[in-house]
């Protein structure tokens, strides 16, 4: 008897299944000691459903990063409408420390990989297409603030938002991403 094909939804959400499951065990074991075995047995697929969809395990992780990077052009794109640089700037710190608190399994991944020689060639070119969106606006938003040198300022942001990120990701202490996203807009926004 043959089989009958998935449904579209059906086939979404094993898709979906998938991509939460690589992303999960990704964060926690690291790409490279994830096999494709354990995310089917975990997703409850069968390695056919993966290799149909993601075409191997390192296009699996093109998606998953996707996924990820999806989330840090939402944060930048969803306050566009707001009238102020300054409190666009805002916006954007708050919805980062809400992402990171929301998706913190998701962040930790991000962290994981790029940082990995043997992943961070395979996801380069889209992760850097969405750091320099990143920097751009944030770069626009002081210079529109009226900072000196942005460009120095920008970088600045950048290394204060990574500290915060990597410091939170590793202690999971929230009175410390409290304080550290109020230093970072003291910083920023009281200029």
């Amino acid at each position: 008897m043959l089989s009958e094909p998935l449904s579209n939804d059906r086939e979404k959400d094993a898709k979906e299944v998938i991509v939460e499951t690589a992303l999960t065990m990704f964060a926690k074991r690291g790409y490279h000691k994830t096999s494709v075995n354990s995310i089917c047995k975990k997703a409850e697929v069968s390695n056919g459903l993966i290799f149909y969809h993601f075409q191997s395990k390192e296009g699996l992780l093109k998606v998953v990063v996707e996924t990820v990077l999806l989330k840090l052009d939402e944060i930048i794109s969803s306050g566009k409408n707001i009238e102020t640089p300054q409190k666009r700037l805002e916006f954007i710190i708050d919805k980062f420390a809400e992402s990171l608190q929301i998706d913190k399994n998701i962040w930790a991944l991000y962290m994981a990989i790029i940082y990995q020689p043997d992943t961070k060639e395979i996801i380069f070119n889209e992760v850097n297409e969405s750091a320099k969106n990143f920097r751009r606006t944030i770069y626009e938003l002081l210079e529109q603030m009226g900072y000196e040198d942005p460009a120095k300022s920008s970088l600045d942001f950048e290394t204060f938002r990574v500290g915060i990120f990597s410091t939170y990701l590793y202690t999971g202490r929230q009175e410390h991403l409290v304080n550290t996203i109020q230093q970072l807009k003291d910083r920023f926004l009281k200029f």
